[in-house]
């Protein structure tokens, strides 16, 4: 009994130790604990760069982090790739998790966004004297990759721990994440159907057709016969007016590559697209820094930020896959992809380096996943590749065209030089393409094997109705994997600004971008008439500068035998250093007869503008932009003698970062009109 009695407290200590060391050992329930593990070995690498998430913090319901991109490979590379350390902070209340498989990652993700903010702590200077005024930008959309599929589902089930709890939740539910599928390639189909009150037709099957044709007349349903494997199907859904979710693919740093144009169209051509139209924003090197929005004003930021930001590697087709199923998940209505880059690189990559060039599964892939998702691919590329058919560039322009014809899309190629098509003007064509298409469903008469592949077929049932059109749709479609078409959900409440405001919000987005670039932009002519030194009654030393425009760069719109044009001037000034000193922004609108406009033309449109001066030689941008057609103009002008003179690039770049800011006080301009008119307040910094 004694002995009994001298051996039961041992054991009764390893007992409670037992059961102390397992009550310890699990995975911690503490949210920042969780994630600072399960991200601890989370990189992302390209041949020469590579980012990792650290610092994660977890404070008043604010999630907060930062990527760090450090360079490898050597100095050149060091030089050529400086670091980037960006802070991102999230507002619990208000972030979306999306769990996912990215190709371009080559790995499970989890993907946040909503309502946040970005800090560049150290950035990669661009082609921009703007790198010299710091600005608010909205956090994007960021993707942090992990180890496998546990340890990303772990860091989001502590995620969303503590999002129920800023939100007030005792039973947690997760309606913002998509589950992801424990096989890549085999997605669910219609993971989004639960946030529709609509029961889905799962067996019909839509094409979106075009008809191409001078004067093509308005068709119905009967106008058309689609073939499903050569056998005629009967039309059961029809509609030429559904929303349109578009994803657009953007090349990383085509700012700071000297190609501000690229982004400043990329930007007007979201002033085309209707309010209901939806867009999601893609880099080619697989990020998605926007979600599908119908939010104009943060899109156009995250473009701008797109524009500045540097890019570390091409992935065209993954992204174009990634794209294609991030649509087939989240898109109602029509589904588009317009690509806008130069197709100079066929290298398919992953995390782990090159992967192989030529690689036809990826690229087969990528056509399949665009079929299945019964997503258009519409491509915009230069025709400065076109001429060397034999390089690299030239083969994948070829690979690309191949994959648009069979989606149904369309290949646009615009002049280098801008002298003839412009990038905007091929953006304004694949959208009246889309606003023009027909919406064609049927439910198949032999839908075959799952995921079986069959051929698609439309024509017109009597051609007589458009002797001379040309019908494209998606060559085929797979039973069982492929999307299908999401009912439209109901309108959101009415916005809180207005059309025209979300509007002149694009546009001094546009002339912000274009005010602060290295680069000219050509598309409008002007020429500097008279440009004096004089002092305002206050006695501010001020520039009087009088412009000619040339209206060959501006497009009208004529009414009852009069032609109307819009134009916007902006006037950016900064020191010999590039830090921008203040903005000032004015409207110059017409309204004329023929015989006037006439003599307008051969005259040039005069416009005069009033700036301060406040440092010695100071150095002015002046930007014009056509609201109407998209284009722009935009030289670097100097002090000369008395007046100004138009010189190219004065500044040294990229130049060391130095915010100063200094608003500029109310100036005047005189329009083409003769009315003064004050300039808007907004584009000052």
């Amino acid at each position: 009994m004694p002995k009994f009695i001298w051996i039961s407290p041992i054991i009764f200590s390893i007992v409670v130790l037992s059961f102390g060391v397992n009550v310890a050992e699990p995975e911690t329930s503490d949210t920042l604990q969780v994630l600072k593990k399960e991200t601890a070995h989370s990189v992302r690498s390209w041949p020469w760069a590579s980012t990792a998430y650290k610092d994660f913090e977890l404070s008043s319901c604010t999630l907060s982090f930062r990527t760090m991109t450090l360079p490898r490979g050597g100095e050149n590379y060091a030089a050529r790739y400086p670091p980037q350390i960006y802070k991102y902070s999230f507002p619990l209340q208000s972030i979306d998790v999306r769990l996912e498989w990215l190709a371009t990652y080559d790995s499970y993700v989890l993907s946040l966004s909503g309502p946040g903010s970005l800090t560049i702590e150290e950035g990669t200077p661009s082609l921009l004297f703007a790198t010299k005024v710091k600005r608010n930008w909205p956090a994007p959309n960021i993707s942090i990759p992990f180890e496998n599929e546990d340890s990303a589902k772990r860091a989001r089930s502590a995620l969303q721990d503590a999002i129920d709890g800023c939100r007030g939740k005792k039973d947690p539910v997760q309606k913002m994440n998509v589950t992801a599928s424990p096989v890549r390639e085999e997605l669910s189909a219609d993971v989004n159907a639960e946030k529709y009150a609509i029961k889905v037709n799962v067996d019909l099957v839509t094409a979106d057709v075009t008809v191409i044709g001078d004067n093509a007349p308005e068709l119905k349903a009967e106008d058309f016969i689609i073939y499903d494997n050569k056998i005629a199907q009967e039309i059961s859904y029809f509609s030429n007016d559904l929303p349109i979710s578009v994803a657009l693919v953007l090349q990383s740093g085509i700012v700071g590559a000297g190609r501000p144009e690229v982004s400043i169209d990329a930007l007007s051509a979201l002033r085309l697209l209707n309010p209901e139209d939806q867009i999601a924003l893609y880099s080619l090197d697989g990020d998605r820094p926007g979600n599908l929005t119908d939010d104009r004003v943060l899109m156009a930021k995250l473009i701008s930020f797109l524009g500045s930001n540097q890019g570390y590697q091409f992935n065209m087709f993954g992204t174009l896959y990634d794209a294609a199923r991030y649509l087939k998940q989240e898109a109602s209505g029509r589904r588009a992809i317009v690509l806008m880059c130069e197709n100079t690189d066929d290298r398919i990559r992953t995390s782990s380096g090159v992967l192989g060039r030529d690689t036809l599964d990826v690229i087969e892939k990528t056509r399949i996943e665009l079929l299945e998702s019964a997503t258009t691919l519409y491509s915009l590329t230069s025709d400065y590749f076109e001429k060397f058919k034999t390089m690299e560039g030239g083969r994948t322009n070829r690979t690309i065209k191949s994959i648009v014809e069979d989606t149904g899309g369309e290949t646009v190629v615009y002049a280098f030089d801008r002298r003839s098509v412009t990038p905007i003007s091929g953006l304004r064509h694949v959208i009246d393409r889309m606003r023009t298409q027909y919406t064609l469903g049927f439910t198949p008469s032999n839908p075959g094997e799952r995921g079986s592949f069959h051929e698609l077929t439309v024509i017109l049932a009597n051609e007589n109705r458009c002797p001379k059109c040309r019908i494209k749709a998606r060559r085929g479609y797979y039973p069982g994997v492929a999307a299908h078409l999401l009912p439209v959900p109901k309108p959101q409440a009415k916005p809180l600004q207005s059309l025209s405001e979300i509007d002149n919000k694009l546009i001094q987005e546009i002339m912000f971008l274009a005010g602060t670039s290295y680069f000219d932009l050509n598309d409008i002519s002007f020429a500097i008439r008279n440009a004096e030194k004089i002092t305002s009654r206050s006695g501010q030393n001020q520039m009087m500068i009088d412009l000619s425009i040339d209206p060959a760069g501006i497009d009208t719109v004529t009414s009852e035998g009069r032609r109307t044009y819009r134009i916007q001037a902006a006037m950016f000034y900064s020191d010999k250093e590039g830090n921008l000193l203040g903005s000032n922004v004015w409207k110059i609108e017409g309204s004329l007869g023929e015989e006037n406009f006439n003599r307008v033309s051969q005259k040039g449109i005069p416009f005069s503008a009033k700036i301060p001066v406040i440092a010695d030689d100071q150095i002015l941008r002046i930007v014009l932009y056509d609201e109407i057609g998209g284009r722009m103009g935009s030289k670097f002008t100097k002090k000369k003698g008395k007046g100004l003179a138009i010189v190219k690039q004065p500044l040294a770049y990229p130049g060391p970062i130095n915010p100063r800011i200094l608003a500029p006080g109310p100036g005047q301009a005189i329009g083409s009109s003769g009315q003064s008119i004050n300039p808007d307040p907004a584009l000052r910094r």
